[in-house]
């Protein structure tokens, strides 16, 4: 059985882990019969606004990659393909969705401003340094609190769909390769399974996708914050708000191709559509595969991963043989249930806005 596996996210410090990750499935594909093939996705640390500033500047801000690690994650899992892409490749799909989404919402005056903002490209391809608003805008103050509602927007905008944007730039890469594949598994470079107990169920999993259509993964849930997983697909209602695992999937070829089509635009079409306390990352997810594609999804129960967050935690001895594993989670996902990424979004409080507004000369 012939499995493309592709990996999204950010490898910053965790590079030690893609060497376990690579370990892993050699270890299963010796074990199952499964040949491997990797594909990437990496993220240029140019153009990550739609403006220019110097990130020492802000607090709320986009991750940067460094370009080092991309080559030696090229070099260690030589993929058949890879890709990569700057932040400002979402600006299209960005700007749709604020040009429409005062539609769906309303959100005053906050709204009308950040639209027409937007739209009118009043910050677009501005340096953004410490004069700007004084010497370039007739209304300093309000023309600053303008353009940080704009990188605010833009930035949570980044943090919700650019594990989509990954996915679906490897997914389209696969699904044109000339190689046809049984399987397609999406992971992550920071994402590691308890492989010596659990490979097995794996295993299964791929079987599964290979031959069934749809969306193979550990869990769904109701509601937008995490309660108890649904047990079977059909404990599911019709008007449920779910919410859907993304960690990992496993697809069929044919399932990946009509992914890679629509999944990014269908996706987006649900975060246009939902103010942010009717919906998150899980539940657009959802609503694009289920209810938008009509691909069915099928819940295996979970894998027992774990996102390592301090690779530090991660010794060699994790390819050796069974370990505590959860031990693994507690010093990992259980000690920072976010990314450092996700903390910096919340830096929108008035005491953050005022440190930003205090670096600039607006009088």
């Amino acid at each position: 059985m012939r499995v493309a596996i592709f990996l999204t996210g950010q490898i910053q410090h965790r590079y030690n882990v893609i060497p376990h990750i690579k370990q892993m499935f050699s270890s299963l594909g010796n074990r199952y019969g499964l040949t491997v093939d990797y594909y990437c996705h990496f993220w240029e640390t140019q153009n990550k606004y739609f403006y220019y500033i110097d990130d020492n500047m802000i607090e709320m801000k986009l991750p940067t990659e460094d370009s080092r690690d991309k080559n030696k994650v090229a070099s260690l899992l030589s993929p058949i393909g890879y890709v990569c892409s700057s932040y400002d490749e979402l600006w299209p799909y960005y700007k749709i969705m604020a040009s429409n989404r005062h539609t769906y919402l309303s959100d005053g005056e906050w709204a009308k401003h950040l639209y027409t903002n937007i739209v009118d490209n009043k910050f677009t391809n501005k340096s953004i340094h410490e004069r700007v608003f004084l010497n370039e805008y007739d209304d300093p103050f309000r023309s600053f609190q303008e353009w940080y509602n704009c990188h605010v927007d833009w930035c949570k905008f980044v943090h919700v769909t650019n594990q989509i944007f990954s996915a679906a730039k490897c997914m389209n890469t696969i699904a044109h390769s000339p190689t046809e594949y049984d399987v397609v598994l999406k992971w992550r470079y920071d994402l590691v399974f308890d492989y010596h107990n659990y490979g097995n169920m794996l295993y299964k999993i791929i079987n599964s996708a290979a031959n069934r259509d749809g969306y193979h993964t550990e869990i769904a849930w109701k509601g937008i914050d995490w309660s108890e997983p649904y047990k079977t697909v059909e404990d599911i209602l019709p008007d449920d708000v779910v919410s859907l695992g993304d960690v990992w999937w496993a697809t069929n070829q044919n399932t990946n191709r009509k992914m890679s089509v629509d999944l990014l635009n269908k996706y987006v079409d649900n975060v246009l559509e939902t103010a942010d306390h009717e919906g998150g990352q899980h539940t657009w997810i959802y609503d694009a595969i289920v209810r938008s594609m009509g691909i069915p999804i099928h819940l295996h129960g979970k894998l027992r991963e774990c996102i390592i967050r301090y690779p530090s935690t991660l010794s060699s001895s994790f390819d050796d043989g069974p370990i505590n594993f959860e031990e693994l989670m507690d010093n990992n996902i259980r000690a920072q249930p976010h990314s450092k990424y996700m903390r910096d979004l919340d830096y929108w409080d008035e005491h953050s806005i005022s440190r930003i507004r205090d670096k600039f000369i607006l009088s």
